[in-house]
Order: C-alpha cells, then structure tokens, then sequence
C-alpha cells in the first residue's frame, strides 16, 4: 500500500463523498452527469438521513484530520527554509565576518 500526501487523501475524500452523495440522492447524480442513476429516485426516510447527517460528521472529522496533516506538513516544510536560510546566512557571515 503507498503512502498517500495529505493533498492526495484529501482529493480521494472528496471522491468518495461525490461517490456517495451520488448513491445518496440519484437526482443530483443525474443533474451532475454521473451515469448509472438516471433510473432510480432518492430514500426519503428520515432513517436514511439520519444516515446521511451521521456519514456527514465522519467525512467532516476525517477532512479535519487530512486538513491538519497538511498543515502540519506546510509547516515543517517552512521550518526547514527558514533552517537552511540561517545556516546560508551563517555561511556567508563566517566567509565574510
């Protein structure tokens, strides 16, 4: 299994909402373009939104997690720039100093 970047997870999340939200309601399926449900109608119930509300949180949690680890991720890369600027900047003074 590969290691996906929190960019890439990000974008498969998204996948997998637009996946599900097409299974969920085959109307927006169909106004979206996404084949395969052009013949089927959405679940109503108020069980099957409280389905969708619940999967909704999931998805959101998991976005926040991918989310942080991008950040996380920026973060370090800034980190590292500002480390090697300081040690140019240290190079240059003891060339000169």
């Amino acid at each position: 299994m590969s290691v996906q970047s929190p960019q890439s997870a990000i974008f498969a999340l998204a996948d997998e909402i637009v996946d599900r939200l097409a299974e969920s309601d085959p109307l927006f399926a169909t106004e979206q373009g996404i084949p395969g449900y052009d013949h089927l109608l959405p679940d109503f119930s108020v069980a099957k939104r409280r389905r969708d509300q619940a999967q909704i949180v999931r998805d959101l949690q998991i976005l926040v997690g991918q989310l942080q680890q991008l950040c996380d991720q920026q973060q370090e890369e800034h980190d590292w720039e500002q480390l090697e600027d300081q040690q140019r900047g240290g190079i240059k003074r003891a060339r000169h100093g």
